[in-house]
Order: C-alpha cells, then structure tokens, then sequence
C-alpha cells in the first residue's frame, strides 16, 4: 500500500504542530522538569486520611 505525497507532507505538518502539545507531559512523566504545586493541589492534601488505605 502506497502513502501518497500529499499524506506524507500532512501528516509532518500536523506531527510538528502537534509536538508541542507532548512535550510539556513527557519531561512532567520523566521527571526532566519541576512542577510546582498550585493552590488546588494544596487544598487537596489538607484534612485527616480516611478509608482503606489511610496511613
């Protein structure tokens, strides 16, 4: 099955347009880049642990 031209030249453009969009969730996942906490998070962790797997 022969991919012709016009797919070839698609698919790279959109590839580089999409890129961006993975960058920023591979280093989070590889740990190469610092994430910092918001203020949701923070609200999150506050409070006693309750349920099966509290410590």
């Amino acid at each position: 099955m022969d991919i012709s031209p016009d797919c070839v030249v698609l698919e790279a453009k959109y590839e580089k347009i999409y890129q961006a969009l993975y960058i920023k969730p591979y280093e989070t996942v590889n740990g190469t880049t610092d994430v910092k906490p918001t203020p949701d998070d923070k609200k999150m962790d506050d409070g006693p642990r309750r349920g099966r797997y509290s410590r």
